[in-house]
């Protein structure tokens, strides 16, 4: 079971990747930046564009990363579940009741 949980978590993992790496995340802040930077260059300009700059970059990875996670949980979650009602269900023993010895088969005092 764990070797078949270590390949859905891989492929969840490689799914958050393609996602993230395909998506195009263009922010209107980065392009506002990249416009002032054009029309007006300044060392202030450039700064800002720089920022945007690196703020669209990470957005991919925190993208996949969130994907991930929730991928994940649920997997997690759904093998916890059949863990522990596997579990639950061969730990359980039944008890056959006791015979109750007839008043005939009971010892005279």
């Amino acid at each position: 079971m764990k070797s078949s949980l270590s390949i859905v978590l891989a492929l969840e993992l490689g799914f958050a990747i393609w996602l993230s790496s395909t998506t195009c995340m263009l922010r209107t802040a980065f392009m506002h930046a990249a416009r002032a930077l054009h029309e007006h260059p300044s060392p202030e300009t450039l700064a800002e564009f720089k920022h945007q700059q690196f703020l669209s970059s990470i957005t991919p990875f925190i993208f996949g990363t969130c994907v991930f996670a929730v991928l994940a949980g649920a997997t997690l979650g759904m093998a916890a579940l059949r863990h522990y009602f596997s579990a639950r269900q061969s730990s359980r023993v039944v008890e056959l009741p006791q015979p109750q010895p007839t008043p005939s088969e009971q010892p005279q005092a």
